[in-house]
């Protein structure tokens, strides 16, 4: 065989493998686009579904949002509604809120005049209080001017009783002395005897009251030895209320807080438990 018969020998080589690979392609991109097409029309179908159910979604989307939007407009209306109600209210409010603030106003000018009328009272509270307290010191000077002066009149009383009462006595034993005078003068040599003095009354100035008073006429006295008494002795009997001048009596039994008298001659009044003793009234003696 010759180069040429080899050479085309290889061309045809060549050319059989080029036109088997192409066959080969060709089936290849046959059956690949038999594919391609089967998945195309499956994809075309797939859209198709998905394009029906997304307008069936926005012609339920278009109603909905219809519905939202007449929702929507009816809340707005019922809004500008609310917003008109609310205009309404807060302009009342506001009128209400200028009448509250001018009776704010007068509320606290009163306040301030009232304060100021407080203040005023406490300074004439606190005049008062020094008023009072001068009218109460003066009050207890009265009360105790005229304590003394019902001590005063009391002690005078007492001090008229028993002047009286001695003038009394002393009319009496006047009149006793002179009929024992003329009785001794009608005995010649006769004597009067050694009678014992009405009035002893002790050193120091005591004073106590009647504590029983004996239907028999004893006295039982809150005073004794230890407030200088001793038998003998002798004190005025009188009374406080009413005022009252009664006798007087004599000490006849002595303890050291205690003791027993008996009247010296006829008494005023009938004593009585709570009368008082004393060694003198007002000077008297």
């Amino acid at each position: 065989m010759t180069t040429l018969g080899k050479v085309l020998v290889f061309v045809n080589l060549i050319f059989s493998l080029g036109v088997g690979y192409l066959g080969i392609m060709s089936f290849t991109a046959r059956t690949h686009w038999a594919k391609a097409t089967e998945e195309y029309k499956k994809n075309v179908e797939i859209s198709q579904a998905s394009n029906q159910a997304l307008a069936a979604q926005a012609a339920k989307a278009e109603q909905d949002k219809a519905a939202e939007v007449s929702a929507a407009n009816k809340r707005v209306e019922a809004a500008a509604g609310e917003l008109a109600d609310t205009r309404a209210r807060l302009a009342t409010l506001t009128g209400e809120y200028n009448q509250q603030k001018a009776a704010l106003q007068q509320s606290q000018a009163s306040v301030q005049a009232s304060q100021e009328e407080a203040r005023r009272r406490q300074r004439d509270v606190v005049a008062m209080q020094g008023t009072v307290k001068q009218l109460t010191d003066e009050r207890q000077r009265l009360i105790e001017s005229t304590a003394k002066m019902r001590d005063d009149k009391v002690a005078a009383e007492i001090e008229r009783s028993t002047a009286l009462n001695r003038a009394k006595e002393l009319e009496v034993r006047l009149q006793e002395a002179e009929k024992q005078l003329a009785r001794l003068q009608s005995r010649p040599g006769g004597s009067s005897g050694g009678a014992q003095p009405t009035t002893n009354p002790p050193p120091e100035d005591v004073e106590g009251r009647v504590v029983t008073a004996d239907p028999s006429g004893y006295l039982r006295l809150s005073i004794g030895s230890d407030s200088g008494l001793a038998k003998g002795h002798t004190l005025e009997l009188f009374r406080l209320s009413p005022p009252k001048y009664l006798g007087r009596v004599r000490v006849v039994e002595v303890t050291a807080h205690e003791a027993v008298a008996q009247p010296v001659g006829r008494l005023a009044d009938k004593p009585a438990p709570g009368d008082r003793v004393r060694s003198r009234i007002s000077g008297g003696g």
